[in-house]
């Protein structure tokens, strides 16, 4: 964690925000594995009395999470799996889990993100393969249609789900400001570290069953790592002070979280006034990661919008025309379709078809 980013961000306690709808500010409390510039073990306490919770830094990563205990218990395994093994070790290991498991899950979750976000600079030439850079084309996409909504260059931005990192360093390009993601996967924001740290990407890709391949080369990002820094944070809890946001980009996610519409009211209560959401979402509902109750679109065809996603968002995006909508975010513009593909293996694929929105904060209204 840097501290300059500390600084910048001011994040609040997640807990104090949930359950007492109180802002303390995270106050760093011990720096076990430290240096001027950035704090890679140690501890971030609530700076209210009444509550001092207590939250890790490890690799380098706040883990900002309300329910700190069970979070870390429930995902121990990610927290404690070893990343310096040998190729033939990690193959060994992942023979012996088989498909499946939460080892293998872990290596191919991250592997296929990883390699699309900075395949671009490997050397070397892996046929059959999905090109890589999906990420980067709807990164260009969401800037390009949304900064000149913008008055100003954003000085305060923020990339919800950013996955290994290529959306938070190309947003710090366009930038050249300190800039923020934050994700839920601990094995993603690790890689994510370690490639600011040594300016190289390590990682294993899946190429078919339980069969992988050592990936490792270096990324030219030394020049903006200063102004990027990865926290593990929830979407549906952002530990950020109302209105202190400029920017906030989020690719593909809010079909991947248990409540929409609270995500939705969580970038609209951290942005400022003016302030952009730029995001997109391929409506891939699932039951396992939503239930059908939050999904916004994708179930009651009778209704008069016919259970389209896009349409259902645009009511909840427009102001004052029900009583669905958020009140102070405001569909600007939209793109029906932009291709995005997941890698899954050598020789396989999936392509999504994802809906672009921008957005914009409103002022609240006086009261009268």
């Amino acid at each position: 964690m840097k501290r300059s980013h500390l600084e910048h961000f001011r994040p609040i306690c997640p807990w104090c925000r949930s359950q007492r709808d109180e802002a303390y500010l995270l106050v760093l409390a011990q720096q076990i594995v430290a240096n001027e510039e950035e704090v890679w073990e140690g501890t971030l306490h609530c700076s209210n009395p009444a509550c001092q919770k207590e939250y890790p830094i490890l690799d380098g990563i706040p883990i900002l999470i309300e329910s700190t205990r069970a979070f870390v218990s429930e995902n121990l395994h990610f927290f404690t799996m070893r990343d310096d093994l040998s190729e033939t070790m990690e193959s060994i290991l992942g023979d012996c889990c088989g498909p499946g498991s939460s080892y293998d899950s872990r290596r191919n979750y991250v592997g296929n993100y990883a390699w699309d976000h900075w395949g671009e600079f490997d050397p070397v030439e892996r046929l059959p393969k999905t090109q890589p850079g999906s990420i980067v084309r709807l990164f260009e996409e969401l800037w390009h249609r949304g900064q000149p909504l913008l008055r100003e260059t954003p000085i305060h931005a923020l990339e919800i789900g950013c996955s290994v990192g290529r959306g938070t360093w190309e947003l710090a390009k366009k930038t050249k400001q300190p800039v923020l993601g934050i994700d839920l996967h601990f094995g993603m924001l690790q890689l994510a570290q370690r490639l600011l740290k040594t300016g190289k990407v390590r990682y294993s890709l899946r190429k078919t069953g339980v069969v992988y391949e050592r990936c490792e080369y270096e990324v030219p990002i030394q020049a903006e790592a200063p102004l990027l820094d990865f926290w593990l944070a929830d979407a549906l809890s952002l530990p950020f002070l109302d209105l202190s946001l400029d920017w906030i980009t989020s690719i593909n996610v809010l079909d991947c979280v248990q409540q929409p519409y609270l995500k939705l009211q969580q970038m609209a209560q951290r942005l400022r006034p003016g302030g952009l959401a730029a995001f997109c979402t391929p409506f891939d509902w699932s039951p396992n990661a939503t239930p059908m109750e939050g999904w916004i679109g994708g179930h009651s065809q009778r209704s008069p919008s016919g259970g389209r996603s896009e349409a259902k968002l645009r009511e909840v995006l427009s102001p004052g025309q029900s009583g669905n909508s958020l009140g102070n975010l405001q569909l600007v513009d939209e793109e029906q379709s932009f291709p995005w593909k997941v890698r899954v293996n050598d020789r396989s694929a999936v392509e999504y078809s994802a809906y672009i929105a921008w957005a914009k904060r409103l002022a609240d209204p006086r009261p009268s």
